[in-house]
């Protein structure tokens, strides 16, 4: 495993199958815990303006490519090909994975009937993994929330409460939750739970994945996947022409 620099932010070079066994042999040994992020164009656009987020960022133990963005923003900068490891297809494969190994997981964030209805999908399509708990991620005290992950004996965390405030909320509380690894992984909980439909396989697989949520809400996304992406991109072909890969 290899790490690089997009835009001077940290990424591990890692392929999905990979990251499965990362996250698998943590949530097994429960030697630490360790704090997996996932960097995609708006990611990254966030942490050029929140330095907070950027020094979480910094800490983490795992930070995943995710998208087409990435990809284009390593090309650009001749850092050479980069895995796109984003959490809604690492997601199944970690069900799968538990089911068979037994690691019980935590689900925090979301509205309470969006973190509720997720259980009970992961219960319907993966019975074998066990499910520890779900909390909805809108509270006031993080030290409650923080003790009922820990009450839970869970070994991952899944946390979706947006970017950056779940990687904050990480980097300040995970290690005090009792968990193996703990996973940032924004709106996932809204296409688990069927609030939010995937994009088509083929658009998935040409990285264009980021049209169709455009699509789907572009009163709420045209800021972060029209200008965010302009953004972006434009930065690292900066980047890329004055040498800013480190």
């Amino acid at each position: 495993m290899e790490r690089v620099r997009i835009q001077k932010l940290p990424v591990d070079r890692v392929e999905i199958g990979e990251a499965v066994d990362i996250v698998d042999k943590a949530a097994r040994t429960h030697a630490g815990c360790s704090r997996i992020y996932f960097l995609n164009a708006h990611c990254a656009n966030v942490a050029w303006k929140r330095p907070e987020y950027r020094a979480a960022l910094e800490r983490a133990d795992l930070v995943f490519a995710d998208g087409s963005g990435v990809a284009a923003a390593a090309r650009i900068q001749r850092i050479g090909k980069v895995p796109n490891v984003n959490g809604t297809d690492l997601f199944p494969l970690l069900m799968d994975r538990f089911g068979k190994t037994g690691s019980s997981v935590f689900f925090l964030g979301a509205k309470r009937e969006v973190v509720e209805a997720l259980a009970a999908k992961v219960g319907e399509k993966w019975p074998a993994v066990k499910i520890a708990g779900f909390r909805s991620g809108f509270f006031s005290d993080p030290a409650v929330a923080t003790r009922e992950v820990r009450d839970s004996g869970a070994d991952v965390l899944f946390v979706g409460m947006g970017v950056p405030r779940q990687e904050l909320w990480i980097d300040a509380w995970a290690r005090e939750s009792g968990v193996a690894a703990v996973l940032a992984v924004g709106g996932l909980f809204d296409f688990y739970s069927d609030r939010m439909p995937r994009a088509p396989l083929w658009m998935r697989s040409v990285g264009i994945e980021w049209v169709f949520r455009l699509a789907m809400e572009p009163a709420r996304m045209w800021r972060r996947y029209l200008l965010g992406n302009i953004i972006f991109l434009t930065r690292s072909i900066w980047m890329g022409r004055s040498g800013g890969r480190a």
